[in-house]
């Protein structure tokens, strides 16, 4: 319905053209040609087993607000409680939910911590299991056999979200610590003796852990793939990023990301192994959209770095995409001891292998160094640079966004004329290539002006907008963009004279 008046036309969504009875009638409606950011919804999903005791419903996303619900869900001392215990400690406002998939029906890991000898004074035993701290005191003279039921016990009593990975058996001062899951993540759970330097073993007594092992397959993440192929979900949590995982994601986030699918997602992970392990590992994947964080012989599980990243990337990345993650702490993550540390070559070398690095302050926290995704090379293999660092991505996904939002509020029902058209001369509502290219240009300086991009004048120039010769119901437009910089690197010469 259009109404047409001196000077131009009118549009009309409510009030007939032809309506005869007296009256003033008024529409409603606002005015989004100059209105600001459209705010992006930002969505995270925690994927995770569900051990036997969690109450949560499999195959559907429950959202989570609370870690006590997680526990009650997943199960005390699973993999769901410790995952929205660290996203939460790193990000207390951002939407996220919890989807729980079934536990593989492999085997349990299992390890030893052998306790031998008689302690000849008093002291304290300090365990690692985990991430979870578990001392106990050690009397001169006792037996192992005592000694160990006591940190049974002590393992044992953990509940709740402070409830440990492993239950706990003794044999003769001989402890087998059992996965709560079935499947490999259990041969992830870090058992560390004596993890603190200045508490060593009592002397007389010796304490020997044997790495977590024997755990088999893996928990099928399908269900949670495909249960959200059309929902919006801007940030996925794994437990464990394997190769199987990652040739499946990296499908997946690819066709998330296309054009015609819009639903952009990152996944966020962690990898375990020295130097010579993430680096082939990260050399092996080569995907745009997703992060992993490369640690040696950590304290802590890898779900709780993986979700303790994306609590902190989520976060502050909504709060500025273009901005660089790095000197950002993670909130309940131990630094492995400085000899398991990489050094400088090392962290450079990994950051051209695909693997995110980190840096330890004196107090032994975890802060973030350079954030970057898996991308390294083109379909063809030649190395390329222009997706290295997860704010590319993020910015685009935004700017992407924005202008979906915008163009689907200013012109939901827009007609379309040439820039020379009669009609389009009278009536606002029709949109032209000049039109929609100026709605581009003042979204360009809106972006500008929010530090994403740069020279939004000279971008704006660059892109064009043109009516299809054949659908002339369709425009087709380049959109340039230049994405604003981050300092890394600051090189200089110090010159000095006598």
């Amino acid at each position: 319905m259009s109404g047409t008046i001196a000077g131009g036309t009118i549009s009309f969504d409510e009030i007939p053209v032809d309506w005869r009875v007296p009256g003033t009638y008024t529409e409603i409606r606002p005015d989004r040609r100059n209105r600001g950011l459209y705010p992006y919804p930002a969505r995270t999903l925690i994927i995770a087993p569900r051990l036997a005791a969690g109450t949560g419903v499999l195959g559907r996303a429950l959202r989570l607000t609370r870690v006590e619900d997680a526990v009650a869900w997943g199960g005390e001392g699973g993999i769901a409680a410790e995952m929205a215990e660290l996203f939460l400690a790193n990000n207390r406002t951002g939407d996220v939910s919890l989807f729980l998939v079934a536990d593989p029906a492999g085997a349990r890991a299992s390890c030893t911590i052998t306790l031998t000898g008689t302690p000849t004074a008093n002291g304290t035993l300090v365990t690692n299991i985990g991430g979870r701290r578990i001392a106990i005191a050690v009397n001169a003279a006792e037996t192992v056999t005592v000694i160990a039921a006591r940190l049974v016990a002590a393992i044992t009593a953990l509940f709740g979200r402070q409830a440990a990975q492993v239950t706990a058996a003794n044999a003769a001062g001989v402890l087998t610590l059992t996965a709560r899951h079935f499947g490999t993540v259990g041969n992830a759970i870090p058992v560390i003796v004596a993890p603190e330097p200045e508490i060593p073993v009592p002397p007389g007594l010796t304490a020997v852990a044997t790495a977590m092992t024997g755990g088999t397959l893996e928990a099928d993440i399908a269900p949670a793939i495909s249960a959200i192929a059309t929902e919006w979900w801007t940030d996925l949590v794994l437990p464990q990023i394997s190769t199987a995982y990652a040739t499946t994601l990296a499908t997946e986030l690819e066709r998330r990301w296309n054009a015609m699918v819009r639903l952009d997602a990152h996944v966020w992970g962690m990898a375990v192994g020295t130097f010579s392990a993430l680096s082939t590992l990260g050399n092996a994947r080569n995907s745009r959209f997703m992060t992993e964080l490369g640690v040696n012989a950590p304290a802590n599980t890898p779900w709780a770095w993986a979700a303790a990243l994306a609590g902190r990337a989520t976060l502050f990345l909504l709060n500025d995409p273009a901005r660089q993650l790095r000197g950002i702490p993670l909130v309940g993550i131990q630094a492995p001891l400085s000899v398991n540390r990489f050094i400088d070559t090392e962290r450079d070398l990994l950051l051209r292998d695909g693997m995110s690095t980190w840096l330890a302050t004196d107090d032994g926290q975890v802060v973030l160094e350079r954030v970057i995704t898996q991308n390294q090379r083109t379909t063809l293999g030649v190395e390329d640079t222009a997706w290295l660092d997860v704010m590319t991505v993020k910015t685009l996904s935004r700017i992407r966004y924005d202008w979906w939002a915008y163009m689907t509020s200013t012109w939901p029902r827009a007609k379309l004329a040439d820039d020379n058209a009669a009609a389009a001369e009278f009536d606002p509502e029709i949109a032209t290539p000049r039109r929609l290219h100026n709605s581009w240009a003042a979204r360009c300086t809106l972006y500008e002006r929010l530090g994403w991009i740069q020279q939004a004048s000279e971008s704006a120039a660059e892109s064009f907008f043109v009516r299809d010769v054949t659908d002339r119901n369709r425009v087709n437009a380049r959109l340039r963009v230049r994405i604003l910089g981050n300092l890394m690197t600051l090189a200089g010469v110090l010159e000095f004279s006598q």
